[in-house]
Parts: structure tokens; C-alpha cells; sequence
């Protein structure tokens, strides 16, 4: 702020110009910057701007700032001048203390910071674009991904290895020499097992992975437990045992 020497100045130059009416109800010429009053002749004492509602009374006008010299900063959610208005931001989003503007926090758009960043987007204004793989999701603040259950890695792009399951490949299998299901760790049995740990072997017609699979042979054939084959009795052939053999043959 200028000076006493400057201030006396700028009164002398503002009387010698007439820039005020002295002793007059109305005024024809505002006051120069940093003075008020009737007589404009009272410097005002603002740490920036003031504004004169009467002749006798000194206002801050500067947006962001309150306090008689406006020298405070807004807080609270408040903005504009003296701090008057309210903002209404949302998702605990701050405004700009002097026009009011929403400033969203990272994962969140929209004029009022009302919008989650949709699916694939991250960051300051949901501007950056996630690169997580094999469905994993990344955090809308910083963009980390967060692998699904059976894979790892920065990019959610490595598959549990043999032995692993779960979240970030963190559990360990329990099925033996047999592999695990890397999501849940459900033991993966070979054909012709099944059973919690795979310890079992198939039961009478049903075959493969798991047992999963029954059989099709008919008239009391065998049923290899690990293809399905069917091992047919001597009078019948074919693929399931139902072409039955000429007495011919």
C-alpha cells in the first residue's frame, strides 16, 4: 500500500481536481483508489480493495479475503466477497475462494464434482485412462489397479502361478501334486479323480476331469474311467455297446 507521503499526494491532486463534491448530498466523481469518505479524504486502511456503502463507512470488496481490512481468507466452504457466498461443491470438494469454481479431488468431475469417475477413468477431472487387464480395476484417485482374485501384478497381467490362489496370488494350494483353481483354490483334478483333494477315483459310469463326465456304454460295458471308452462284453460293439455281433462274426 502507498505511502503517507503518497496518499497526501494523491488528496492534493483529487482536491485540486475536484473529484468530490464537499459539503454536497450528492457526489458527481467516485473517490480515487484506496480513499473514502465525503470529502474523499480518508484513506482506507484495506490490505487490498474497500468499497463505501456511506460517506463514513469503509467495506472490503476484494473476492476470497473477510475481515475489515481483508486481510482474512475465506474458509468454512465460503467465497466472493467478505466471503458471502456459499459453495456448493459436492464430494467434500473445496472451491476457488474468489469466483466460487468447484476444485474436484482427484476421481470426481462435473461442474460441482457430482460425478465418480466412470469405469476405465482416473485421476485429476477422471482424465486418465486406466490400463488394468484381465477385468481388473483401477483406483479413481490414483489409477492403482486392483487385481480380481488369480491374477497379480502392476497391470493385473500375471496369472497365479502353480501352487497360488486368491487376491494377489496371496493363498497357497492344498490339492497335492494337482493344480488349484487360481480364483478360490478349488482343486483341479485330472480325469478319472475327483474328491476335495482329488484322492478319489471315479465311481461306475462317469469318467474325466473331475468325474464330470457319464458314461454312454450300454449292456454292462466297462467304462474307462479316464476317456469314457466303453470296454464292450463279447456279443456286443460299436461306440457305446449297441450294435450287438452276428454269430456269424
Amino acid at each position: 500500500m502507498d505511502g503517507p507521503a503518497s496518499i497526501a499526494r494523491s488528496l492534493a491532486q483529487q482536491k485540486s481536481q475536484g473529484l468530490h463534491a464537499a459539503g454536497t448530498t450528492a457526489c458527481r466523481w467516485l473517490c480515487a483508489t484506496y480513499f473514502y469518505g465525503r470529502h474523499c479524504d480518508r484513506p482506507c486502511d484495506c490490505a487490498v480493495s474497500c468499497e463505501f456503502p456511506s460517506p463514513e463507512i469503509q467495506v472490503p470488496v476484494f473476492p476470497g479475503w473477510k475481515g475489515r481490512r481483508c486481510d482474512t481468507g475465506c474458509t468454512g466452504g465460503r467465497f466472493g466477497p467478505s466471503c458471502r457466498h456459499r459453495c456448493k461443491c459436492q464430494n467434500n470438494a473445496p472451491c476457488h475462494p474468489r469466483n466460487g469454481t468447484c476444485i474436484c479431488p482427484k476421481g470426481f468431475t462435473g461442474a460441482r464434482c457430482e460425478h465418480a469417475c466412470p469405469p476405465g477413468w482416473f485421476g485429476e477431472r477422471c482424465s486418465g485412462r486406466c490400463n488394468c487387464l484381465n477385468a481388473g480395476q483401477c483406483a479413481p484417485d490414483t489409477g492403482k489397479c486392483k487385481c480380481p482374485a488369480g491374477y497379480a501384478g502392476k497391470h493385473c497381467e500375471q496369472a497365479c502361478p502353480k501352487g497360488s490362489y486368491g487376491m494377489n496370488c496371496s493363498e497357497r494350494c492344498d490339492c497335492g501334486d494337482h493344480p488349484c483353481h487360481p480364483a478360490n483354490g478349488t482343486c483341479l483334478c485330472p480325469p478319472g479323480f475327483t474328491g476335495q483333494k482329488c484322492q478319489l477315483a471315479c465311481p461306475p459310469k462317469r469318467y474325466g476331469p473331475n468325474c464330470a463326465f457319464r458314461c454312454g456304454c450300454r449292456h454292462g460295458a466297462i467304462c474307462d474311467r479316464l476317456s469314457g471308452r466303453c470296454t464292450c462284453p463279447a456279443q456286443w460293439t460299436g461306440a457305446a455297446c449297441t450294435v450287438r455281433r452276428s454269430e456269424s462274426s
